[in-house]
């Protein structure tokens, strides 16, 4: 490339030169094509010449050897003969000397000349003899001779026109040949010659558009490259020196350009020990990788690297293409974390905690030193977010996950698998261990926590499951952990249970009774039945009703309410269930009224419900549309049911009052039996539960009732005796002057078309029912 810079005649005189030897074939082809054809047509014309004169002399031969043939059978003198003769010989003579011009080289015309010469001196000699007078018969010898010499001169000069002849054709043809050869060749030459001033044609024009298109490659290049928004730099392979940088590079790095010509490549890696920036040098090309480079003033960039090599201006250097990915790198460590990570708690999620259990599985395989699943779930979390809000619920369930992290074990995963369930992956651990961590956990989670909307009381229940083989899924493990939760709910919330075989049955079996009871809902075979409360002074007369839900199912006959109630609790159920309870007894109330019968009926609500917001404007609803007067209704909770959320209840316990329904506590003593619920409800009536009836025949027993007692009078609080069963339960109920009583000494429940007609008159009814109840319960 240098050279021809330096000299570039040389190769112009080449190309004159080429293209001059190349037009010489077109003017040698046409001058050799012309000499040729000339030649061969000078030879058919000479030939042809040559074959005239020898016809002249054949004809002239014949006139003359007619005439001299003649003069002998005449016998005519050489006088009288020669004037006749002579120009034929003259002519003859003239033939034969036109045949010897010709005839130079050519033995045939040589050999007609000869006989021709020889023949004519015969005849001259035969003319001679015509003056002798001797007669010349035609068998003479002499002119047998001459007729020999005729035949023969006759037979050359056919042969010699024959050949002549022949010889003129082919020449003519070789000319014609030789036309059509040399415009053919003439013409395959200008082919060749414009082919090839095509082909070199050609050849510079992609010479010219290959210089053209490396000039303006290199324009684009320099372009793109210092306008380029990308940092772009070409770099030295054996110094990694920088060679050139672009703006975007000075202004992304913060090094001048002065101080770029004076560094390494080296020096940008933040990390000498990382060789991820400089392993992409280290080819093959083109190669791509990320590294991190150092920033002026401190600081590093994540940054995506294309490597290639290439030639400019005769030197080989790397030309890097640097991408900031920092944002990236971080945007995909997000989507990292947030697909194995719960975003609202942090820990990990259902994916990760599946894998953490395989990893766990797999490590198994070497040391199986143990391994199981706890599930945790919240009691009782729905009713925080419906009262206290979401963003509350939400706080409940980072400090659940913050407690649990901080309850747990370093090699333990726990993970929060949706909503208010937790599940931790317990390894190297064996049952015990897993049962003390459970109990751990339930310690450290249960209790009061200061949310924003006030103190919520935390409580969960949880269910352990034991993996005993490697090769048990984790969907497996942790459905038998649930499985456990929920036994663990069913028999009391705020604890574990362990799974063992044949949980499973019992949990589908709660499952079936749930569905079932849906079903139950809407075919009918929920029905009401009524226990009177009546006054333990006075005739008694039902006028107060206690509503109780019972279930005819088709196949399980009739299902016990406290097998059911718990389900429906649990599964949300309850809230429709109770719903439909309330709006059946205030429709059976209004019937009553409008048969002359003036009822006032108890409708127990559970917690669920009380928590449900709009549950006072629910209640209202009903009155309103079945015309049930506020007074005539009684809404009897469980202490249960208001412990989680006080003042809540306390709110919506105050709306129900101001609207003229009246609220009792129903077995009070069976649950927390706190006596500053008293204070701090809103309550009409409290009703006094079973297990304080059935033991008032013990002194301390009824102490603690009369206690009771005398406190709910001063409250001025209506009181129920629950489970009176007997006289004697009776008389002791209104010995601590108790008002009223419910149990089955007076009435079971009964059905709504029956209820009424229970109307004892006097003792003897009593004994009556006491004969009855006796009888019913030996059958």
């Amino acid at each position: 490339m240098c050279s021809e810079n330096l000299n570039p005649i040389r190769p112009r005189r080449r190309r004159v030169l080429w293209r001059v030897l190349g037009m010489l074939p077109i003017v040698v082809l046409p001058l050799m094509a012309a000499g040729t054809v000339q030649y061969f047509t000078d030879q058919a014309n000479s030939r042809r010449i040559a074959v005239a004169d020898i016809d002249a002399l054949g004809s002239d031969v014949n006139q003359a050897t007619a005439t001299v043939l003649w003069a002998i059978a005449a016998r005519q003198s050489e006088a009288a003969v020669t004037p006749t003769l002579q120009p034929t010989l003259t002519d003859i003579d003239g033939d034969i000397a036109a045949l010897a011009g010709q005839g130079a080289g050519d033995t045939r015309l040589a050999a007609v000349a000869r006989s021709a010469t020889a023949f004519v001196a015969s005849l001259r000699g035969a003319v001679g003899q015509l003056d002798t007078g001797a007669a010349v018969a035609t068998d003479d010898p002499r002119v047998q001779a001459e007729g020999a010499q005729y035949s023969q001169l006759i037979t050359l000069i056919d042969s010699a026109v024959t050949a002549l002849t022949a010889d003129a054709n082919q020449a003519e043809v070789i000319s014609e040949v030789s036309i059509w050869a040399s415009i053919l060749a003439a013409s395959g030459v200008l082919v060749i010659v414009f082919w090839r001033g095509e082909r070199r044609r050609r050849r510079e024009a992609v010479g010219r558009a290959h210089r053209e298109t490396l000039e303006e490659s290199e324009r684009t290049f320099r372009l793109m490259f210092e306008k380029n928004p990308l940092p772009m730099w070409t770099i030295d392979p054996r110094t990694l020196a920088f060679v050139s940088v672009n703006d975007a590079a000075v202004e992304t790095y913060g090094y001048s350009r002065e101080q770029l010509a004076s560094m390494t490549f080296t020096d940008l890696q933040a990390d000498s020990t990382d060789g991820a920036a400089a392993a992409v040098l280290a080819g093959p090309y083109p190669s791509a990788g990320v590294g991190r480079l150092l920033v002026a003033g401190g600081g590093t960039v994540d940054a995506e690297m294309v490597v290639d090599e290439m030639e400019t201006r005769g030197r080989l250097v790397h030309l890097v293409v640097a991408r900031d990915v920092t944002e990236q790198l971080h945007l995909e460590e997000e989507l990292r974390r947030r697909a194995f990570h719960d975003p609202l708690t942090g820990l990990a999620n259902r994916a990760l905690f599946a894998d953490r259990f395989e990893h766990a599985q797999a490590m198994r395989a070497r040391d199986d030193r143990g391994l199981a699943v706890i599930t945790l779930d919240l009691d009782g979390f729905k009713a925080i977010n419906d009262t206290l809000g979401h963003h509350v619920g939400d706080e409940v369930i980072r400090e659940v996950g913050r407690r649990l992290e901080a309850g747990t074990r370093s090699q333990d995963t726990v993970a929060r698998m949706g909503g208010d369930e937790f599940a931790v992956v317990v390894e190297n651990a064996g049952i015990e261990t897993a049962v003390q961590l459970t109990g751990r956990l339930l310690a450290t989670v249960n209790g009061p926590f200061d949310s924003t909307g006030g103190v919520v009381e935390i409580r969960a229940s949880a269910g352990v499951a034991q993996v005993v083989t490697a090769q048990t899924a984790w969907d497996a493990a942790l459905q038998q952990s649930d499985i456990a939760m929920y036994v663990a709910k069913a028999k009391g919330k705020g604890g574990f249970h362990v799974y063992q075989p044949g949980m499973r049955s019992q949990v589908l079996e709660r499952l079936e009774v749930s569905a079932d009871l849906q079903h139950a809902m809407r075919s009918g075979e929920i029905s009401l039945h009524y226990q009177p409360i009546v006054a333990t002074s006075g005739a008694p007369r039902v006028d107060h009703l206690e509503a109780l839900v019972r279930w005819q199912h088709p196949t399980r006959g009739m299902v016990s309410p406290m097998s059911f109630i718990p389900i429906a609790e649990e599964t949300g159920a309850i809230v429709e269930l109770g719903a439909w309870i309330l709006r059946s007894a205030c429709e059976q109330v209004a019937q009553w009224r409008a048969e002359g019968n003036e009822v006032t009926v108890n409708v127990n609500v559970s917690g669920c419900q009380l928590r449900e917001p709009g549950f006072a404007a629910m209640v209202a609803g009903v009155l309103q549309r079945t015309g049930v007067p506020a007074a005539h209704l009684i809404l009897e909770l469980t202490e249960t049911a208001v412990v989680q959320d006080i003042a809540a209840a306390r709110r919506t316990l105050s709306e129900l009052r101001d609207m003229g329904v009246r609220v009792a506590l129903d077995d009070f003593g069976a649950g927390y039996s706190s006596l500053a619920y008293l204070r701090e409800l809103p309550l009409d009536v409290v009703k006094i539960d079973r297990a304080f009836v059935s033991s008032l025949h013990d002194a301390s027993q009824r102490v603690m009732v009369e206690t009771i007692v005398r406190l709910l009078e001063a409250l001025h609080v209506g009181i129920v005796a629950e489970g009176v069963e007997t006289a004697e339960q009776l008389e002791q109920v209104r010995s601590l002057g108790i008002d009223h009583y419910q149990g089955y000494y007076f009435s079971r429940p009964q059905p709504a078309r029956d209820v009424l007609l229970v109307q004892p008159r006097g003792e003897a009814a009593a004994e009556r029912r006491e004969t009855t109840r006796a009888r019913a319960y030996a059958a």
